[in-house]
Formats: structure tokens, C-alpha cells, sequence
């Protein structure tokens, strides 16, 4: 039987260093944790990652982040991060060419919150995901929009889809933790979690909201400098900019 582990599916990589997430992490009682960045240059490289997870009680793993017009996804792949064309694969905007380019490096398009952009925009109109595929949703995450998670969520049950928990793209480092997922595999074993993800296992919890920190409603993630890929923006790009037409 395989052993279920609490996992942050979704920590931004500029949030903090691998011991400042891990201490983080250890004392919000998770086993695993994925560090997402929006280029693979933000992550730590994988003599750097495995010297810590040699000496850590939580396991890292890393994976990066595309979005674009309606959709988010965290790539996973068990293997190196630089063979992936990112650039490629998010201009497709088609979620069932993205996962059909990971099923080809046995990785795994995990969709991120795509109603819910920065600054509180919600997307009205969102890219639809292959019925292929059961992946789920990662619809709780920390300092989120009340309506683009509540439609996140309806969405995904519409669809038979998971609801899975993460700290999430606009999180910051005291967020690590208040939502995590249960997930059957073993912590150290990024193929066994890939496997686990896209035949739809995983169930999202919240871990609960601390007593020192105002609501959630509230919250605003904080804004730092952070390396992009370079490319061209486009409308609505990630999220952060006006939404689509209600549809």
C-alpha cells in the first residue's frame, strides 16, 4: 500500500531560499514540497537539491509555471526541467496539446487556480482541460479571490475533477502550509507523485488560518522582483491582466 503524504503542490521559487522553505514547511507538518518558478533558472539546481534533501525531513521538487488567457498549469516532469520548450508549449494556449507535449517526458500539466489571476481578476472565461485526463485542480490556494475559487471549485466538481490545496502562485512565505494536498505516494518520489496526479488522486485540506494573521479576503501578495522568461505579453497574460468577457 502506498504510504499518503501531506505535499504543497505550489510554492513560488522567489518566496524564499531552500532552508527558509523547508524550516517553513517542517513546522506546517508536510513531508513534500514542489518549488514552481517561471523559469527554470529560479530553481535550485539538482547538486544544490539533492544536498538538501539528503539532510532535510521534507522533500523539494521543482517543476515551472506557464500561463496565458484563461489558463495556469505547473509542469512536473521526472527529469531535467531545461529539456522543456516552455516557451513552445505555453503558446499552444491548448491544455490537451500541453499535456499530450508531458506525456512525452512522462511529466504532468497540473492546472493552477485558472480562474483566479493577480490583483483579484477572475477569469470569466478559462482554456478547457482534456476529459482524458483526470488530473485535478488546484483550487485552494493561499490569498485567493473568494469568487475565482469558488467557480475553481465548481468547475472542477462539473468536471469529476479532484480539488486539490497549495500554498499557490500568489502566496507568500507565512501563507506556506494553510493548504496542502493528500496524495498516495511516498515523499522522496517525484515519479510515483506524477503518476498519483494524473490518474487523479490527491484531496485538498486546509491546514488552518493562523491566529496572528488577518483573513484571508484581506491578504495581497506581496510584489518582488522576479526573473521572466523573455517573451511577448499577451492579453490577460498570467492572469494579472484585465479579465475576458463574461461569457
Amino acid at each position: 500500500m502506498k504510504p499518503n503524504i501531506l505535499i504543497d503542490l505550489y510554492i513560488p521559487a522567489h518566496l524564499g531560499s531552500l532552508e527558509e522553505i523547508g524550516r517553513a514547511a517542517e513546522a506546517q507538518g508536510l513531508d513534500a514540497v514542489v518549488l514552481v518558478g517561471e523559469d527554470p533558472e529560479e530553481l535550485p539546481d539538482a547538486d544544490e537539491l539533492a544536498e538538501f534533501n539528503a539532510e532535510s525531513r521534507v522533500h523539494v521538487h521543482t517543476a515551472a509555471v506557464i500561463a496565458g488567457p484563461g489558463y495556469r498549469a505547473a509542469l512536473f516532469v521526472d527529469g531535467r526541467l531545461e529539456d522543456v520548450n516552455l516557451d513552445a508549449i505555453e503558446a499552444s494556449g491548448d491544455f490537451a496539446l500541453i499535456q499530450a507535449a508531458l506525456d512525452e517526458l512522462d511529466g504532468c500539466a497540473l492546472p493552477i487556480c485558472p480562474r483566479q489571476g493577480a490583483e483579484g481578476v477572475v477569469h470569466r472565461q478559462v482554456v478547457p482541460l482534456p476529459p482524458r485526463t483526470p488530473v485535478g485542480v488546484v483550487a485552494l490556494v493561499a490569498a485567493s479571490n473568494r469568487l475565482g475559487r469558488d467557480l475553481d471549485i465548481e468547475d472542477a466538481g462539473a468536471d469529476g475533477r479532484r480539488i486539490l490545496g497549495a500554498t499557490g502562485p500568489f502566496g507568500r512565505m507565512e501563507d506556506v502550509g494553510l493548504y496542502a494536498t493528500l496524495l498516495p505516494a511516498a515523499a522522496d518520489d517525484l515519479g510515483g507523485i506524477i503518476d498519483a496526479l494524473t490518474h487523479g488522486h490527491g484531496v485538498g485540506v486546509e491546514l488552518g488560518v493562523r491566529p496572528d494573521e488577518p483573513p484571508r479576503a484581506q491578504q495581497r501578495p506581496d510584489k518582488k522582483k522576479r526573473r521572466r522568461r523573455s517573451r511577448k505579453k499577451r492579453p490577460n497574460d498570467g492572469g494579472g491582466a484585465e479579465p475576458s468577457s463574461a461569457s
